[in-house]
This record gives C-alpha cells, sequence and structure tokens, in this order.
C-alpha cells in the first residue's frame, strides 16, 4: 500500500484560535545533578517560579539554587525566563541570561540542575 496524503492541511499556529479542545502547553521537566528525570510538569500558574524555596511552582533541591532563582512568563503565546538576582545566574542552552524567549527543546541550568522546556498542543480535556 502507497503512502496517503491528505488534502486537509492544518496550521498549527492556528489551531489555539479556531479548534475548540485545544490549547497551548508549556511544560518544564527537571533533570537533578546526579541525572535523574522527574515527570513533566505542566506551567500552569504565571509567572512559574523555579528555585529552592518550598513556595516555588517547581522546588529544586540543590544548594547552588537560590529559593527564587528563575521565573517563566508568558506574553501571549510567547514564554520567557527571567533569572530572579539569583546568586549562581541562569543559563538557557549554556548562556548566562537575564531574560530570554524560550523554544521548545530549550535547556535551563540553575546550579547543578537542569531542566528541560517544551511546548505544544493539547488537544481534548483540560
Amino acid at each position: 500500500m502507497g503512502n496517503y496524503v491528505s488534502d486537509t492541511t492544518v496550521f498549527v499556529d492556528e489551531l489555539g484560535t479556531q479548534a475548540t479542545g485545544v490549547r497551548l502547553v508549556a511544560e518544564v521537566r527537571l533533570v537533578d545533578g546526579a541525572g535523574m528525570v522527574a515527570p513533566a510538569m505542566e506551567v500552569r500558574t504565571l509567572p512559574f517560579i523555579m528555585g529552592r524555596g518550598t513556595d516555588a511552582s517547581l522546588c529544586v533541591a540543590d544548594d547552588q539554587v537560590s529559593r527564587h532563582h528563575c521565573q517563566i512568563e508568558e506574553h501571549g503565546s510567547v514564554y520567557v525566563v527571567r533569572d530572579l538576582g539569583s546568586t549562581n545566574g541562569t543559563f538557557l542552552n549554556g548562556v548566562r541570561v537575564l531574560s530570554c524567549r524560550l523554544h521548545p527543546g530549550d535547556q535551563l541550568q540553575i546550579g547543578s540542575s537542569q531542566i528541560l522546556f517544551s511546548l505544544g498542543y493539547r488537544f481534548g480535556g483540560q
């Protein structure tokens, strides 16, 4: 059987406004200094604060991480990471940043921990 080509093209950038039950979802996945990978966590509450503090959206158990180290903000459909005056800095794909736009597949580093950022569409449900 040959390859099937559909006559219908769906532009993913337009799904959020045209289709019901479709929403843009940002997720982070913590990889600690020992290489242990945590399950993905949806970035729901904004700003999404990452740090050592127990009140952080993503609590990172790492002595090199400040209590409120950095945060993810949303501006429309654009996500931005912002350093919150941390002692050891926030790194995006190996470069120290104060504030920078996030793209799917980006890797944040705070202390000895990595945070993997993903962005996509969720179809149906919450």
